[in-house]
């Protein structure tokens, strides 16, 4: 059961644009939003809403992206390919399409070889340009890097049955881990091995986690692939939420005192569309991803 599911404020059908975002990070010096996918030769541009903007193109040679990062400090963007845990640097010159190779390297992560369970995750620390990377299972890991790749710890988690993706917060000094398999976002020191507060997400197939503190409120934003190797397809969506605190999810919780946001949580902007999305493969699951989705918002079920 998901007792502490946060609320989002809003939730943005991508598809049209970026079919498959299994990537997202926020870049503070664009003040933009951007999401990769997995079997595209571009990222995509957003604003600070999920709207689009533009395509930023780079070699098709790159496959299997899973990952993504921004370094606003050398206006860097990274992309991660899953299987040969290869990281790539763009330069992003705003305003250019075309992305501009800057340099790779290669992550190493151990015994963990699986070409399907590799880099899912990476994220940079704007203080110092560390680069962290996920290995997504067999075993679960963080690898912690310098700006040109060297290796400096890995450490293997085990609060989460994966890690889908990593969100460096400038403000907090702290790592955001995501857990597909979890369907949980976690809150942990910069080894990502301590975990301090932790919080259900409402949605399926959540692959892409981004931190914006410039914004009133603060944002967590979360991308969900919508294509899966078996199973239920999903929705290709960036759902927006108010970055939450620590000390108001699990850490704190008794199992019977519910935080505000569970009982009274705020109005979501573009919740109720998934009610006439045809991007389901059926209608029943078109009323599973809502229920998901909305089922501590019942207004919108209501509607």
């Amino acid at each position: 059961a998901k007792d502490l599911p946060l609320p989002p404020l809003f939730a943005k059908d991508v598809g049209s644009y970026s079919s498959q975002p299994s990537g997202l990070t926020y870049c503070s010096s664009t003040n933009r939003l951007y999401a990769n996918c997995d079997r595209c030769d571009f990222i995509t541009e957003m604003d600070t809403e999920a709207n689009f903007i533009e395509q930023l193109h780079f070699s098709s040679s790159h496959r299997d992206i899973e990952a993504m990062a921004c370094y606003d400090t050398e206006k860097y963007l990274y992309i991660g390919e899953e299987g040969k845990r290869k990281v790539q640097a763009f330069l992003l010159d705003y305003g250019k399409k075309e992305l501009q190779e800057v340099y790779d390297f290669t992550v190493v992560t151990g015994d963990a070889t699986s070409t399907r369970s590799g880099l899912e995750g990476m994220t940079v620390n704007e203080k110092n340009g560390e680069i962290y990377v996920a290995n997504e299972k067999g075993p679960a890991m963080i690898v912690r890097l310098t700006n040109n790749g060297e290796q400096i710890e890995s450490n293997e988690i085990d609060y989460a049955r994966d890690i889908s993706g990593l969100a460096y917060d400038t403000e907090l000094d702290l790592l955001w881990v995501l857990s597909d398999q979890n369907e949980k976002v976690f809150l942990t020191d910069l080894s990502g091995t301590v975990v301090l507060d932790s919080w259900d997400l409402p949605v399926q197939n959540p692959e892409g986690i981004a931190i914006n503190n410039n914004s009133n409120p603060k944002y967590l934003y979360i991308a969900t692939d919508p294509s899966a190797p078996s199973g239920p397809q999903y929705f290709p969506l960036i759902v927006g939420f108010e970055k939450p605190k620590e000390g108001t999810g699990y850490s704190t919780f008794d199992g019977e005192n519910f935080p505000d946001y569970v009982t009274n949580p705020p109005p979501c902007d573009g919740c109720e569309v998934f009610e006439e999305s045809d991007d389901a493969s059926s209608d029943s699951q078109k009323l599973s991803y809502l229920l998901s989705l909305c089922a501590f918002l019942p207004v919108f079920l209501l509607n």
